[in-house]
């Protein structure tokens, strides 16, 4: 008993010992502090880092590319995608809807085995129906191969002329058990051109959606079609609108805000560029809303064309027809000449320099939105066989969306085109033998990304599906030679990402490391403060000892001293650590409204915030530490104590 008591005693009245205190719980802060922010900032990065690439990629080495990509998807999920130009069959029978379309010579060579055969082949298989850009619904049917290739889908649904088939997935095998979904991707450089005076460089992407949301987190990073699952390159016109109507509010709340400021604190060309931006949105405002206006003209002159077809011959006004049919096409030719075809649509990066930028707040503001047309330029050398003259291929697009990967070196160099148009532009498409039409160079893809299924996306088992990935790669080539002319590379999402996330995990170990040195400072401090009341308290240890307390349990009040220190230095710490992190933006807010400085420039970084979670975890490893140093800076002292004398100690002053 006596032992706590003079612990508690010492705690609450040796000024020394807040000293101890103070020290413990500004390193405990700190080091949490710092540890939260650096893994924060890792987790961000390895989050954008995976959401970009999927769990596995299969690379090609060079610009020839990967050639039967969907092929050997289909060894991996165990279906087999076709997508072609469907049209629903003009005779379906009740209650059922039929599809066709013509056949690449790859695809029957997948589904068959041959290029010719007699009779039709046949596999369970289903597709996805799209109405005005947004998924309808989904059949459950066959897909069937005819001897003169031609794709037949039917399955039980309406037969409605206004409904889009997408893909069709023939179920064609087992697949692996590990691996949920995969895509491929194309990789082309060019030349992005907006208008007379603005030209960049940029890395073009051919990706489809919207397979590519089923590997990736594509869709977190959009901006009009956000977290939408079907997101494509054919969004509504009403959601575009929406979107950047929403835009043009943030846009003028930037403006109204910077002109509230006190003059000496407005910044003249930031007001500027928002003016800008402004102007230019309001004018894609304009032309959407014009757009949807006129697509919802169409529609009405459509339903009153059918209707007037409809009606008997005898009572049909062939004039009206005519009428209804030329403000038809006229109208819809407005609208291709404005938005495009849907394989004529891009989404940008967002982080184009001159196309966006950061307000210091962390607001982005686009200077490009949905409406704007962009032109590509590039060089086909998609086959890796490079004449002496190339002819660059040219193409303009529409832009429908941007997105965010929070990756910078993504964002800032990449726009976003339909995989199958890309394909074509960097001369990666299927090509037939003129000679022979039954031999086929199939087309080819620069990337296959995957999706491994979330029981198999820890980082240990996430390599052994990366093995059996890799041995189903070379059973594959074994039977498709043709299908990689150069080496090809596969790897997981870190492994391809090491020398990106590598640096980061460095910076963030340095700095942690930097911080506990620092941070030892309380370790010395405790040990001085303790050997100082060691050397005060002489006479009472005496006292202690003369009575008959034990050396053990001299060195136990002071090791039960420091332990306090440490215990409550540690609490006062976590719940100031904690704090702070968790308030650390609106804190910096502060700093920069009223002191005009801001650590976190939304410019340079890769995130709008700074990273504000504590991990438990990593609290409770912290506060053990602080308890252990508490006890490490008093064991010498302690021991100290417990060897003096009671003679010599009583003896003392």
């Amino acid at each position: 008993m006596y032992k706590l008591f003079l612990c508690l005693r010492y705690l609450r009245r040796r000024h020394l010992a807040i000293i101890g205190v103070l020290a413990v719980m500004l390193c405990v802060a700190m080091v949490l502090i710092v540890v939260s922010v650096m893994d924060g900032f890792l987790r961000k990065v390895e989050l954008a880092a995976r959401g970009l690439f999927g769990d596995i990629i299969v690379d090609s080495s060079s610009l020839s590319g990967l050639a039967r990509y969907d092929a050997f998807i289909s060894t991996l999920t165990g279906s087999y995608r076709v997508e072609g130009d469907f049209e629903p069959a003009e005779i379906n029978p009740p209650g059922r809807a039929v599809y066709r379309a013509k056949a690449k010579l790859a695809d029957v060579q997948a589904l068959a085995g041959r290029s010719k055969f007699d009779t039709p082949v046949s596999y369970p298989a289903r597709a996805d129906l799209f109405k005005d850009g947004r998924y309808h619904s989904t059949l459950e049917g066959q897909l069937a191969v005819e001897p003169d290739r031609t794709l037949r889908f039917a399955a039980d649904g309406p037969a409605d002329k206004s409904l889009r088939l997408g893909a069709v997935y023939a179920k064609v095998g087992q697949g692996l058990p590990e691996i949920d979904s995969a895509t491929p991707v194309i990789y082309s450089y060019g030349l992005l051109r907006i208008g007379p005076d603005y030209t960049t460089t940029v890395q073009i992407c051919g990706i489809r959606l919207p397979e590519r949301l089923a590997v990736t987190d594509f869709e977190q990073g959009l901006f009009a079609q956000t977290d939408q699952a079907d997101a494509g390159f054919d969004p509504p016109l009403e959601l575009l609108l929406q979107r950047t109507q929403e835009h043009v509010e943030l846009i003028e709340n930037a403006i109204t805000r910077e002109n509230a400021k006190p003059q000496a604190r407005q910044d003249p060309d930031l007001i500027r560029r928002l003016g800008e931006a402004s102007r230019f949105v309001e004018d894609k405002i304009a032309l959407l809303d014009d757009s949807l206006l006129r697509r919802q003209l169409a529609e009405r002159l459509q339903s009153q064309l059918e209707a007037e077809i409809a009606k008997p011959a005898d009572r049909r006004d062939a004039e009206l027809v005519k009428k209804l049919t030329q403000d038809i096409e006229a109208q819809r030719a407005v609208l291709s000449e404005r938005l495009g075809q849907p394989d004529a649509r891009t989404i940008l990066g967002l982080g184009i320099a001159g196309l966006s930028f950061r307000t210091p707040e962390g607001e982005n503001i686009r200077m490009i939105t949905p409406g704007h047309k962009v032109v590509l330029t590039l060089l086909p050398a998609g086959r890796g066989k490079v004449p002496r003259i190339l002819d660059p291929n040219t193409k303009t697009f529409v832009v429908v969306d941007d997105v965010k990967t929070d990756i910078y070196q993504i964002d800032s160099k990449t726009v976003y085109v339909p995989f199958d148009e890309l394909q074509l532009l960097a001369a990666m498409e299927e090509r037939l033998d003129e000679k022979d039409p039954s031999f086929v160079d199939p087309a080819r893809c620069s990337q296959i990304q995957i999706k491994v299924k979330s029981a198999f996306d820890s980082p240990a088992r996430l390599v052994d599906v990366r093995s059996k990935v890799r041995k189903a790669w070379s059973r594959f080539l074994t039977e498709h030679p043709d299908a990689a002319s150069s080496e090809v590379v596969i790897n997981t999402w870190r492994e391809k990402l090491d020398k990106f996330i590598g640096p980061v995990q460095k910076q963030r170990t340095l700095m942690t490391m930097m911080f506990g040195i620092i941070s030892f400072v309380a370790v010395l401090l405790i040990f001085s403060i303790f050997y100082m009341i060691v050397t005060q308290k002489t006479r009472d240890i005496g006292v202690i000892r003369a009575v008959g307390g034990s050396a053990a349990g001299v060195a136990q009040i002071f090791l039960g001293y420091g332990a306090a220190t440490g215990i409550v230095g540690s609490a006062l710490g976590l719940i100031i650590g904690c704090f702070f992190v968790r308030y650390i933006n609106p804190i910096e807010d502060f700093i920069a409204v009223y002191f005009g400085y801001r650590v976190w420039d939304r410019d340079v970084y890769l995130f709008e915030k700074i990273p504000n979670q504590v991990d438990p975890a990593v609290a409770t490893v912290i506060a053990a530490w602080a308890i252990a140093s508490g006890l490490i800076g008093a064991l010498i002292p302690a021991v100290l104590a417990a060897t003096l004398e009671p003679v010599e100690a009583l003896r003392y002053e």
